[in-house]
């Protein structure tokens, strides 16, 4: 992801609990799936850089046709169908 507000990133990537998820929807299941505690950002992220998250496929939750979506606070994205 693009950081193009200092201030907020901040915010987010110092707390874990913030951070985005992905949710994944097989059928009439979903689940969230968190980034590792460790992949939260300590120091000030820099206006202008990209930064990439990795995200465990936990459980094997993403499978090919599952519907995912990237959150981040009340903002959903997505789907992204899984091939």
């Amino acid at each position: 992801m693009k950081i193009l507000d200092e201030e907020k990133a901040t915010r987010i990537f110092s707390d874990h609990d913030k951070m985005p998820y992905l949710m994944v929807e097989n059928g009439d299941e979903a689940v969230k799936i968190y980034a590792p505690e460790h992949s939260r950002h300590h120091s000030t992220p820099i206006q202008g850089r990209i930064y990439a998250l990795f995200f465990p496929n936990t459980g094997d939750a993403v499978k090919s046709g599952s519907s995912l979506y990237f959150v981040l606070g009340r903002k959903k994205l997505g789907p992204i169908q899984v091939q």
